[in-house]
């Protein structure tokens, strides 16, 4: 079980029994809101490679106005629309199956988006690829920020194109990488 961090939402357990997800760790999950603060009232908000949508809807419980989250699993889609009926938060949302990072053209028609979380498969390359869909597609608002979690052993660039890496934050085998649109 997850359990959600902050907002109004505080302290609600989220369903996330999926065997091939890594869930995002409470103390990264809370950081990383701590980091984005104000920023995410109001924000459109991009969860890729959602998992069980804990990044989405934390997101939505502090203030988000509206959450798209996005997986190729079929059981992470089923548990993230448990997870947004139970919350209350299906009215504000959109659950898309797709293959990343591929598919991420057919989400193009819902952006521009404030805020995308992008956390995939650890050590999988696609961290790079998914920056890269996100850029030429134009996905992010001018003022917007990608927040990627990635493994320590994967590098990522400074720039990708438009994007540029404001700041990175280590949390042991996990780092944290913001981008905003340059």
């Amino acid at each position: 079980m997850i359990k959600i961090t902050g907002g109004y939402l505080k302290g609600q357990y989220l369903k996330s029994d999926i065997k091939e997800v890594r869930p995002t760790s409470e103390l990264v999950r809370l950081s990383i809101f701590n980091i984005l603060e104000k920023k995410v009232e109001e924000a459109i908000v991009l969860d890729l490679y959602a998992g069980s949508g804990a990044l989405g809807i934390e997101a939505l419980s502090r203030g988000a106005e509206k959450s798209v989250f996005v997986d190729k699993s079929l059981k992470a889609i089923a548990i993230i629309k448990q997870n947004l009926v139970k919350t209350g938060l299906a009215g504000k949302s959109v659950v898309k199956k797709l293959n990343l990072p591929e598919g991420i053209g057919q989400i193009h028609e819902l952006s521009p988006f404030d805020i995308i979380f992008l956390d995939p498969p650890y050590e999988k390359l696609l961290v790079l690829k998914t920056l890269t869909q996100i850029s030429t597609l134009n996905l992010l608002a001018e003022k917007g920020l990608v927040v990627t979690e990635h493994s320590i052993r994967e590098d990522t660039p400074n720039n990708i194109y438009n994007l540029i890496m404001v700041k990175s934050y280590n949390y042991g085998d996990t780092i944290v990488t913001i981008y905003s649109r340059g």
